[in-house]
């Protein structure tokens, strides 16, 4: 009996130290805002390695016949389709300076990705930087370099997230990379800078009201619309409006329970060459959100939509991997955008928690993309099977296998474009995540 005892309250301190899976928290004050009586210091960090795998399934038909997928190649070197890589390493601070009204943030990130490379030029790169003011009642203000407020999958934070890979609507839509052109110029493979990591350089008001049970939180942003870069920007700035009202079961921070309703809205313009000639034109692009996420006791469920507008990305010329030539050594493959196309996405994620330590998952999703012109719209569909286990409050091992169904949809399924779309190859993921 003593054992069990003992037993019971290992697993339930273990229990406790557990990070809460990403449903129901409020990411924008989680990031913007400390706690009472918060260190000056407080250190944090985390690294990621993950391994993935298709069966290199090759292009079956076009310029570049029989060369490498790109879909079917792992990121970001898209040189191979099986690959152990490591992904991040993010190490940072936050904490409250001597005024408690006063906290910051900082965080920088190395490793293979969108946005970093270990052999290349940019090893290191900065992706938070901030400062929050919390003078002025229900107003709180921040500045700098952090994540804006918008869609739940592009707030959570790794630490949180259930799936090693984006959905289509967040990889697609969400995860902005900046091109320099459309990709007609037939000998420039157009490889965008860095992606946004779901961030902009700018002010964000924002705070919470509490009502009983209920939480409302709204945000209003202006950013430059280049993410983490600090170059060029836009031609305008981007607005960033956001609103959730949340009713709390119970729990604060990370591990707060509820049902939290949100919508969100990004609207800005994006500078482009396009065409033959490679005029240089501006563009809007807007994004439409809104949502529903779930969090209680072993359950979590999340559901989420996105209408785009603008800058819509049309993957590579006939699945080439960008750089290559076609058989015929006449063109690159290049990265290509639809400047004036609309798009949308949507994804059902659900989750059940097995034991204190083990979670199985499964997410539907669906992007509905190039929707203004038949002859421009594919879809793209993807059933994600999962499981994570912490094998300890820091350590963590996830399993995910992506099933893979794509189509154009208004032609007809011998047509080049749906042979491609049928080579995509299903995923297999794996991935390690140490936090410290």
């Amino acid at each position: 009996m003593q054992k069990i005892r003992y037993a019971s309250l290992l697993l339930a301190i273990f229990t406790s130290l557990l990070p809460a899976p990403a449903q129901a928290v409020n990411w924008v004050m989680l990031h913007g805002t400390e706690a009472d009586k918060a260190p000056l210091i407080r250190p944090f960090g985390n690294v990621i390695l993950d391994y993935q795998h298709t069966d290199d399934t090759r292009i079956p038909a076009g310029p570049w016949l029989n060369q490498k997928a790109v879909y079917n190649q792992i990121g970001p070197s898209l040189e191979s389709s099986s690959q152990l890589t490591l992904r991040k390493i993010q190490l940072g601070a936050r904490g409250a300076l001597p005024d408690p009204r006063f906290n910051y943030q900082v965080q920088a990130q190395a490793g293979d990705n969108d946005v970093t490379g270990i052999d290349s030029g940019n090893r290191v790169r900065l992706l938070d930087a901030s400062l929050t003011v919390s003078i002025i009642p229900h107003a709180r203000l921040r500045v700098g370099m952090f994540k804006y407020p918008g869609a739940e999958e592009g707030l959570q934070s790794n630490v949180l997230g259930s799936y090693i890979n984006l959905s289509n609507m967040g990889n697609q839509l969400l995860q902005e990379r900046f091109y320099d052109n459309d990709g007609s110029n037939p000998h420039n493979s157009n490889i965008p800078g860095a992606g946004s990591t779901f961030r902009d350089i700018g002010a964000m008001l924002f705070d919470t009201f509490r009502s009983d049970s209920w939480e409302h939180t709204y945000a209003l942003m202006v950013g430059n619309g280049r993410g983490i870069s600090t170059g060029s920007g836009s031609p305008g700035q981007d607005l960033y409006l956001y609103w959730s009202s949340e009713y709390v079961f119970s729990g604060k921070g990370v591990k707060q329970e509820g049902i939290k309703l949100f919508t969100w809205l990004q609207d800005g313009e994006r500078t482009l060459k396009t065409g033959v000639l490679q005029t240089e034109q501006s563009f809007e692009r807007t994004l439409v959100g809104g949502g529903a996420t779930y969090r209680q006791g072993d359950i979590r469920a999340t559901g989420e939509m996105v209408k785009a507008k603008g800058m819509i990305p049309n993957s590579t010329d006939s699945g080439g991997v960008p750089g290559t030539l076609n058989n015929a050594g006449t063109q690159v493959s290049s990265y290509n955008l639809l400047p004036e196309e609309e798009a949308i996405g949507w994804y059902i994620d659900l989750g059940y928690q097995v034991l204190p330590a083990w979670w199985l998952d499964a997410r539907y999703d669906r992007l509905d993309r190039g929707t203004k012109n038949n002859s421009n719209e594919r879809r793209f569909t993807t059933l994600t099977l999962g499981t994570h286990y912490f094998f300890t409050p820091t350590t963590r091992a996830m399993i995910n296998y992506e099933i893979r169904k794509n189509k154009a949809t208004y032609l007809a399924d011998d047509t080049p474009q749906n042979l491609l779309l049928h080579s995509y190859d299903n995923r297999l993921s794996m991935q390690l995540f140490w936090m410290f």
